[in-house]
């Protein structure tokens, strides 16, 4: 964050978030030049990164602002590793600018790179300025309804907090949670570079937050979402480009279960970003409630079953005695609600081993139906080393029932032999 005079200005002149940026406060200070002295045919050549030319959140009032004075009518789009010693993953401008009606406004760029010697034009990219309102996390708040009777409170120790699938902590004092949440979805901003690393599925507050609280109101708009971003392909020439939506592609989307059901099991199996997780005694912090997750996409009568057959140690016992009244009480998950919505069943065997079935009219794609299998198979194959997991790793709380995708790949990768 570059604090300056020239950001002061911008602070009082509501740029928002674009104030933290040095090069926004260059151009700043060089519209207000052309201004105050009324300077006309002016052309201003500049290397920067395109990401003001977004807007959104974090550039839009700025870029309105830019746009009153000048506008671009020409430039090139490179990987600033062509620059030594600069890391290759974002991209950079060369971009002309001007205050003159003779160059009209122009927002489209040659992607190029250097090569031999010489620019190769490689295609023609069009820089689209996105609206907040048309944000993918404005998009999920507007769906969102939060009751204030249902505010949890950190400070109370109302909840607890992770940041991790399995390091639950201690929320801060001044943290808000939801006791109708289903989770809580990491998601900073709303551009393709972050979609890879700022971008996560937790089933209660991460600790840090810069997310949303996921509930019944916003949860497909979220899965959707989810999916979206963690499905972009990053490369230099797009990871500034942001997600846009409008109320005909909501309209579209949401009506298109299928799609909405390829969403659901993609955000379910996820390993590098659905932490979905349900963490008890062992190791949540002393005078915190236990998680429960609500993310979790089997019945529980199957799962009170498969636990009241369970032969495990006296060392063990009591906590899947534990488990089996707590599956006995508990109604099933909103997901496995939608699940059974979109004509998914879900069957124990007479050994144990659980099946899906799907109706004549089930939403799930081949893609989704083959994603899912994959997903009871790893259940059903870790099953059985439940309570080594407890014995081995008692922080990773297996021994729970409603253990998520995480906790069981986990046990999967790191306990269980290729052979099995």
């Amino acid at each position: 964050m570059a604090k300056t005079e020239v950001r002061a200005l911008m602070q009082d002149a509501k740029m928002g978030k674009a104030t933290q940026q040095l090069y926004a406060q260059f151009f700043y200070r060089i519209v207000d030049i052309v201004n105050i002295f009324h300077l006309d045919n002016v052309i201003l050549a500049s290397f920067s990164p395109y990401q003001f030319r977004v807007g959104g959140d974090y550039f839009g009032k700025f870029y309105n602002h830019f746009l009153q004075t000048l506008h671009p009518f020409k430039g090139f789009l490179f990987s600033a590793g062509e620059f030594s010693d600069v890391n290759s993953d974002w991209g950079i401008t060369f971009s002309l600018y001007s205050n003159e009606s003779i160059f009209p406004h122009n927002e489209k760029v040659n992607v190029c790179e250097f090569n031999q010697g010489a620019i190769q034009n490689l295609f023609t990219k069009e820089i689209r300025t996105v609206n907040k309102e048309n944000s993918l996390n404005e998009w999920i708040k507007s769906n969102q309804k939060l009751n204030k009777d249902d505010k949890l409170l950190g400070a109370d120790k109302d909840f607890t907090a992770v940041t991790s699938a399995i390091k639950p902590v201690k929320p801060n004092d001044r943290a808000v949670y939801y006791s109708d949440a289903i989770g809580y979805m990491y998601f900073i901003g709303n551009d393709v570079e972050h979609s890879d690393t700022a971008v996560s599925l937790f089933s209660t507050l991460f600790k840090s937050q810069h997310g949303i609280v996921i509930n019944q109101s916003n949860l497909i708009p979220s899965l959707v979402s989810f999916a979206i971003r963690r499905s972009a392909n990053f490369q230099w020439f797009n990871g500034k480009d942001a997600f846009y939506i409008d109320k005909d592609i909501s309209n579209n989307l949401l009506s298109n279960r299928a799609f909405i059901s390829d969403c659901l099991i993609f955000s379910l199996s996820q390993y590098r970003s659905s932490y979905q997780s349900s963490l008890g005694i062992n190791s949540i912090p002393e005078g915190y409630p236990e998680i429960d997750n609500y993310w979790f996409y089997l019945p529980s009568s199957i799962m009170s079953k498969l636990y009241g057959n369970i032969k495990v140690s006296d060392e063990t016992r009591t906590l899947f005695s534990q488990e089996f009244r707590r599956a006995k009480s508990s109604e099933d998950t909103p997901i496995v609600k939608l699940l059974n919505s979109f004509g998914v069943k879900f069957l124990l065997s007479d050994d144990s081993l659980i099946e899906i079935e799907l109706s004549k009219e089930s939403s799930l794609t081949n893609e989704a139906t083959n994603m899912l299998n994959v997903m009871i198979e790893l259940f059903n194959k870790t099953w059985k080393y439940r309570e080594l997991a407890v014995k081995g790793h008692p922080e990773w709380s297996l021994e729970r029932f409603d253990a998520g995708f995480n906790q069981m790949y986990r046990l999967m990768t790191q306990m269980i032999d290729d052979g099995d």
